[in-house]
């Protein structure tokens, strides 16, 4: 019977791990997107003033996209150490999670900058 608690516990978690990762895709990708609209509609207008705001923009939109993304890999990872086995796993997951932390320091402070542009 416990067995069973489990092995239908480790199904849930990989079922909600699936559809965060569909949701990682489906922001990258609409945000990639609105960001291509964004440096088009900056080709229209020509004046360097615009051109740039757009391209700051489109900018911001991509690095927003990343940070959420990477938050929502995070949470997959702390699903998965419920059920972690061995070492091994315990240190790949501890590395993605300092990768993560690591990616959002520079994406955060590159967002700022970009506001205090705007």
């Amino acid at each position: 019977m416990e067995e069973n608690i489990n092995t239908m516990i480790q199904k849930v978690i990989y079922l909600i791990i699936t559809f965060i990762y569909i949701a990682i895709i489906v922001i990258i990708f609409l945000n990639s997107i609105y960001s291509i609209l964004l440096s088009f509609q900056s080709k229209k207008k020509n004046t360097n003033r615009n051109n740039n705001s757009y391209v700051n923009n489109s900018k911001i939109v991509i690095e927003e996209a990343i940070s959420y993304s990477l938050s929502l890999v995070l949470a997959t990872e702390i699903l998965r150490l419920l059920y972690i086995k061995t070492f091994n796993s315990l240190l790949f997951i501890g590395s993605i999670i300092l990768l993560k932390l690591i990616l959002n320091f520079f994406v955060k402070k590159d967002l700022e900058e970009e506001y205090k542009k705007e």
